[in-house]
């Protein structure tokens, strides 16, 4: 077959031209005559000069009753395939481009009109169906498409015959369209120069899943709502300007029951318990703005609030057999409440749980939701192995973003989206990395800007 032929720049051009003109059954537009050998040019002039002619005057002339081709008189148009001659002549010497750019016209050409609704559509193999003169596109809703295709189902989509045969379909044709991007990989065939191939393809998927859905009682459009909701939670961005309109959790709370906007913080090495040697950190607050709790002092033996210059927490390790780094994850504790504005275990280092609202401070600010954090912070860590510890979005992938929207579905940061949280996890493991690498240093906490930085040395704050 010619899609086989792959000529490199030192094999004879007469081979691969002879095989196209086989392929092509054209030998009747070569030249008769061996007197003088015609060169490459000539010969590839005449192929295309002969495909188009056979096709313009077979399909645009010759139609049956139906208004479309004659099976008597129109050729068989996957003789004809247009992406095939392109890559014939990609194969040959950069100076026949000019027929390349002839072969994507005269297939743009290759239309015909119905007598009966003067409707101008072109075949499968030169591209989609162009409606209502060809200028002018009618929206197609997805329904819509998937009740019109359904009149051409042959099998019986009540059955599971009929529905295996769908999904084995479905992979044929999505092997099809592999194909075309392994011509493209491979033999430098263009994927423009593969387009209407392409879009044959990807139509035959469609179809397939369509009917899939259909042989489930599924409509099309819930189909691709909900597909779009997911992939904008699991992939959307902010944009520039815009809000985010994610939740403000501490909205309507007092001072002393948020999270300040801006906040600095130390993690710096520190000595552990007596008698043990694992190496371990202190975590301090050392500015913050707005600073609630210069006025406040202790309520019923307890502290309110944080007191800046001190440590939050109690010195931490690895609380591993191996030095791993763990003991530097408040970091991503920090960046959880930068840019999600959520981290129970902050609101608890901190002394800033929400107490004016009851439900809240126990199902949202309390040990059972900081246990959640917590096991989720240790999860992520097991998963950063494999996932270049997280060193860009595309690190935190769909298996951990599925995982995550499942351990908080019944918190309110559940309402955060997924790609908030990828943004949250790779600016925290910077950080994390980052501490690692030097033995300590310095965050800057920005809730306003939703973003969490390290620094060597302590910074303008």
């Amino acid at each position: 077959m010619l899609a086989d032929i792959v000529p490199d720049s030192n094999r004879r051009i007469d081979d691969a031209r002879s095989a196209a003109l086989d392929s092509f059954e054209v030998k009747r537009f070569a030249t008769s005559t061996r007197a003088r050998k015609p060169s490459t040019a000539d010969r590839v002039s005449r192929v295309v000069d002969g495909l188009t002619s056979r096709c313009r005057a077979s399909r645009c002339s010759s139609l049956g009753s139906n208004g479309r081709p004659s099976r008597e008189t129109a050729p068989n148009p996957r003789r004809l395939r247009f992406p095939l001659l392109r890559k014939l002549i990609a194969s040959c010497s950069s100076d026949l481009a000019p027929f390349s750019r002839r072969v994507q016209s005269d297939a743009d050409e290759c239309r015909y009109e119905r007598p009966d609704t003067g409707m101008v559509e072109e075949d499968r193999v030169f591209g989609p169906m162009s409606r209502n003169g060809g200028n002018q596109e009618v929206a197609l809703e997805f329904n819509e498409y998937q009740d019109r295709a359904a009149g051409t189902v042959k099998m019986d989509l009540g059955k599971s015959d009929g529905r295996m045969e769908l999904v084995f379909g479905l992979m044929s044709e999505v092997g099809s369209l592999a194909q075309a991007f392994k011509l493209y990989l491979r033999d430098a065939v263009g994927l423009e120069m593969q387009r209407s191939r392409l879009i044959e393809d990807i139509g035959d998927v469609q179809w397939y899943l369509a009917m899939i859905a259909r042989s489930l009682d599924i409509d099309l459009e819930d189909v691709v709502r909900e597909n779009l909701n997911r992939v904008t939670d699991r992939y959307g961005s902010l944009q520039a300007g815009d809000p985010a309109q994610v939740t403000n959790f501490d909205e309507g709370y007092t001072q002393t029951e948020v999270f300040p906007r801006r906040m600095l913080f130390r993690i710096a090495a520190s000595d552990g318990p007596e008698g043990d040697p694992s190496p371990h950190v202190s975590f301090y607050v050392m500015a913050a703005a707005p600073y609630a709790f210069e006025a406040f002092g202790d309520e019923d033996g307890k502290q309110v609030g944080f007191r800046l210059g001190q440590s939050i927490g109690d010195p931490v390790n690895d609380n591993s057999s191996t030095d791993d780094g763990y003991r530097f994850h408040d970091a991503v504790h920090v960046a959880f409440m930068a840019v999600l504005g959520w981290s129970p275990v902050m609101r608890h280092l901190l002394r800033v749980k929400r107490k004016s609202n009851l439900v809240v401070d126990r199902t949202q600010d309390g040990a059972r939701a900081r246990d959640l954090e917590e096991a989720l912070s240790a999860i992520l860590k097991a998963f950063s192995t494999g996932r270049n510890h997280y060193a860009s979005d595309k690190d935190v992938d769909g298996e951990v973003r599925d995982f995550i929207r499942r351990v908080v579905s019944d918190l309110e940061v559940a309402s955060a989206p997924i790609w908030l949280w990828a943004r949250a996890i790779t600016q925290g493991y910077s950080a994390m990395n980052a501490l690692r690498e030097k033995g300590d240093g310095w965050l800057v906490a920005d809730l306003d800007l939703r973003s969490v930085s390290f620094h060597p040395e302590r910074p303008d704050f």
